[in-house]
């Protein structure tokens, strides 16, 4: 068999409140889940060696779940049902019905202290080497794979596919028809029964999409036979591999079939899962940010209450800056000029500096309300001192 393309599906969500390392892990145990632990065995050269020598060492503790670390991401999990499974895709319209069997090669899952977690499905297209395959089925995959939320289209068969099923090796199959999909409740959204069912229903009431679909990540040999690929505009190039970066996608051209570099693969996802997972953070904080600004508008919060919610929020965003936004990721050129491609694409800096802008505004205004109250109870200090002289004024004359 041969691999014609990689594809990692990235869904990016948030975590309710008050969730700590312990409840998740506590929780995804029973489903299935198993924590995966990031290793460095001394003397011994594999590919966790190459990835942490390509990664600036607090990178790594926002990257991996690294023990040697300060974890910036509480943990990382793989779904022991993953391994060996099947991710097949249905497609059907009026000028197409095709299905593709993908291998379920991995489902792992990061979540962040920051309250955000990014799931990702790892599925490779194997086929006889003799059989046809066409760019245009590389591109079905990856369209039809990422979007899970058809609610959003009126022509749901031409966006989305017509089902998505997911066999893992546990024996759960899921079955998610696109085409009957409606919501039932005046959620937003609701998530397609391969992700909810596997995920518990406290880490996925309180989600939300970055997009209208998942972010998808795609590898191709350029030199396997049967696939012409089309000419690209080149976004990055480093070594063996070029990058095409877009904000919903980011396409890896492996130009020579070779085996040597899969740990390059990896640290490629794991950037751009990093950089899904800090554009989920800036909008985790924007909802923050204007929850806190509403619930002040319309009276649920007391001045005091607003300023402690407010010195939480800058803190938290103070810790995402420095802790898991870096500018830099990587000592090596090339991992950090695709690091801050994919940033790029997602305007996270822009977004972060205007985030804590929009928080220094919202401090400005609790001063203004902290300087009234001062100086309304300054007024009051001033009453009560002019009532009292006049008290001692008037007994002195009555004397």
């Amino acid at each position: 068999m041969t691999t014609f393309s990689k594809h990692w599906f990235m869904f990016s969500f948030s975590l309710p409140e008050g969730e700590t390392e312990d409840s998740i892990s506590n929780k995804l145990e029973l489903l299935g889940w198993q924590r995966n632990r990031f290793e460095y065995r001394k003397g011994e050269y594999n590919d966790n060696f190459a990835l942490q020598n390509s990664v600036l060492f607090y990178g790594c503790g926002a990257m991996f779940d690294d023990n040697s670390c300060a974890n910036r991401v509480l943990a990382v999990y793989d779904y022991l049902g993953g391994i060996g499974g099947e991710f097949g895709i249905e497609l059907e319209n009026s000028s197409l019905k095709q299905k593709y069997n993908l291998t379920l090669k991995k489902v792992e899952l990061r979540v962040y202290e920051t309250f955000v977690g990014v799931l990702v499905f790892h599925v490779e297209y194997e086929k006889d080497e003799r059989t046809y395959v066409t760019y245009t089925d590389i591109q079905n995959i990856n369209e039809f794979g990422r979007h899970i939320f058809p609610p959003y289209f009126t022509d749901k068969k031409t966006v989305c596919p017509r089902a998505i099923t997911v066999t893992f090796t546990n024996g759960y199959t899921f079955k998610q028809e696109f085409s009957q999909y409606e919501h039932e409740d005046e959620s937003p959204f609701q998530l397609p029964d391969f992700i909810s069912r596997i995920m518990t229903e406290e880490l996925t009431k309180s989600a939300w999409l970055c997009d209208d679909s998942m972010f998808y990540v795609t590898m191709l040999n350029s030199n396997v036979v049967g696939i012409n690929y089309p000419k690209m505009n080149v976004s990055a190039f480093s070594g063996e591999y070029d990058f095409v970066v877009t904000q919903s996608n980011m396409d890896i051209y492996r130009r020579k079939n070779t085996n040597e570099l899969n740990f390059y693969e990896t640290l490629c996802v794991a950037v751009a899962e990093l950089a899904l997972a800090q554009k989920a953070c800036y909008l985790w904080f924007t909802k923050k940010k204007s929850d806190i600004a509403n619930d002040l508008q319309h009276g649920k919060l007391s001045d005091r209450d607003f300023l402690d919610k407010l010195q939480q929020l800058d803190k938290d965003v103070l810790l995402f800056a420095n802790n898991i936004c870096y500018s830099d990721i990587s000592p090596k050129r090339n991992t950090n000029k695709l690091y801050k491609l994919l940033q790029s694409r997602f305007e996270i800096q822009r977004r972060n500096a205007e985030l804590q802008k929009d928080v220094k505004q919202l401090f400005q205004y609790a001063e203004a309300i902290t300087d009234r109250e001062r100086n309304k109870r300054m007024l009051q200090l001033q009453m009560i001192a002019v009532v009292a002289a006049l008290a001692m004024l008037i007994v002195e004359l009555v004397k």
